[in-house]
């Protein structure tokens, strides 16, 4: 029993962290730990699968985007500034170029795969949104 429990610490300590992530973060680790876990098993990625999905969960800075939500509420409270408007019509564009970039990557890497976006979206555990 011991050695069972001494066995679950790593993992525990691996959850404890990935707790602490953010979700761009979260992904990216999740990923890494697919990447991993098909090398293992002798199914690991193509290099080129890899940078892709590397691209696709490459997203704003964190502290951009909690500015990008700071903004934003202010803008739904109706207390923007022109200043602060300005501001976030820039972070709005830095994010709709980052999720354009992020389609053709993901559709990229579907063509690779032979399958649909929506079927690799499904398989990455992306949502549709729609």
């Amino acid at each position: 029993m011991a050695i069972h429990q001494a066995k679950k610490a790593p993992v525990a300590k691996v959850l404890a962290v990935a707790q602490e992530l953010n979700m761009q973060d979260l992904e990216a680790v999740i990923d890494d730990l697919l990447a991993l876990r098909a090398q293992r098993s002798g199914r690991a990625m193509p290099r080129e699968e890899v940078a892709l999905l590397e691209k696709i969960n490459k997203g704003i800075a964190p502290e951009k985007f909690r500015r990008f939500e700071i903004l934003d509420a202010k803008r739904r409270n109706e207390t923007l500034s022109s200043q602060e408007h300005a501001e976030l019509i820039e972070l709005t564009t830095t994010m709709e170029q980052l999720y354009a970039q992020r389609i053709k990557y993901l559709t990229k890497l579907a063509q690779l795969r032979k399958i649909s976006l929506r079927e690799l979206m499904a398989q990455i555990g992306l949502r549709n949104t729609q």
